[in-house]
């Protein structure tokens, strides 16, 4: 079985999870019993360790692996205060059941003044519990929270303070459009349009989290995807996510047929180069990329319908990648983009004919 890069990335944030909340778990005892003057012994910080990486490994799963996977999709759609609420209820199961099972297990002669075997008062004990299970609780929420916000790979850097003024990079950009938006906001509404859109965002995810592309923003029925330039050109990603996108909606053809009397259909522009990336704005900070590869890529997007393809993909990018097997690139020459003094190279970019 082929385990996808999405997958893999997950995994790897469950490990991070669970390493994270043990080192602060332990941390955080020794701190409270320095306070109280309660002497804590190697076992119990060992255990400490164990049951936070354990908790930290089962909560990081259910929500990286369980509801951000393919069965939680009602899930991700419910109501925020829905979603939270469950979190919250299988957090309090999930760390009452690993503590308690744990002393059974560990410690089955111990008494009420006792914790993790250690003599201890027990109002003090349960106030331990209650700090570190608010803790964990608080932990894994804003991790997840964040996470879903602004992505894994840009949650590190900002803690990093990678972006806090403006930093060259190289990355790859697809801006991909929705065709034949005004005309089905005309037909659908401007909520059914909305539906529409927000539900081909939702599906289309799992392509680009397969391709270790980072959906960058969404501005109304166009979304643009970004990879840092080795990532995006490592195994054509950028390429086979656009065909990747295209086979998630042929699959679920028949969903938006019977809920919109339609299914949308799409273009898109790609092209790589530096860029210029930082936080911009205050009460409401994102992360912007600035530079003529970002012009250059939405002005791709625009030439699709005159050159009859769907994908169009500058040199820039063709020459720097391997063209998987199952896909053409069809040279078209140079192109005059507005804006641009000198033309740009351009490929079409579609399946492979049998």
């Amino acid at each position: 079985m082929v385990v996808s890069n999405r997958t893999i990335a997950r995994l790897r944030s469950v490990a991070a999870v669970s390493i994270g909340l043990a080192a602060l778990i332990v941390t955080s005892i020794l701190f409270v019993s320095t306070l109280m003057g309660q002497e804590v012994s190697n076992r119990n910080l060992l255990e400490a360790a164990v049951l936070g990486a354990l908790v930290g490994a089962v909560l990081a799963s259910y929500e990286l692996l369980f509801v951000e996977g393919r069965y939680g999709r009602a899930i991700r759609r419910a109501h925020f205060l829905v979603s939270l609420t469950l979190s919250t209820a299988v957090y309090l199961v999930t760390i009452t059941a690993v503590v308690v099972l744990y002393e059974t297990w560990a410690y089955p002669e111990a008494g009420r003044d006792t914790y993790f075997g250690y003599q201890i008062d027990y109002d003090t004990a349960l106030m331990l519990d209650i700090f570190t299970t608010f803790l964990m609780i608080s932990l894994l929420l804003f991790f997840v929270t964040i996470r879903r916000v602004i992505g894994t790979r840009q949650l590190a850097n900002v803690i990093l303070g990678r972006y806090r003024t403006g930093i060259y990079e190289e990355r790859v950009f697809l801006f991909l459009d929705i065709e034949a938006s005004t005309q089905m906001a005309e037909e659908l509404g401007d909520l059914g349009a909305y539906d529409l859109i927000s539900t081909f965002y939702f599906d289309i995810d799992e392509a680009i989290l397969d391709h270790n592309g980072e959906a960058h923003r969404y501005i109304g029925d166009e979304i643009v995807i970004t990879w840092p330039l080795e990532l995006g050109l490592r195994n054509a990603n950028c390429l086979r996510c656009f065909f990747a996108i295209e086979d998630i909606i042929k699959r679920r053809a028949d969903v938006y047929q019977t809920r919109f009397g339609r299914v949308p259909k799409f273009r898109a522009g790609l092209h790589c180069g530096r860029v210029v990336a930082g936080f911009t704005g205050d009460s409401k900070r994102q992360i912007s990329y600035f530079g003529d590869t970002v012009n250059t890529a939405a002005r791709l997007e625009k030439t699709c319908r005159e050159l009859g393809y769907n994908l169009v993909a500058s040199a820039d990018v063709i020459n720097n990648t391997a063209v998987p097997g199952e896909l053409d690139a069809v040279a078209l020459g140079g192109y005059e983009l507005r804006g641009k003094s000198e033309s740009v190279e351009l490929f079409g970019i579609r399946r492979a004919t049998q």
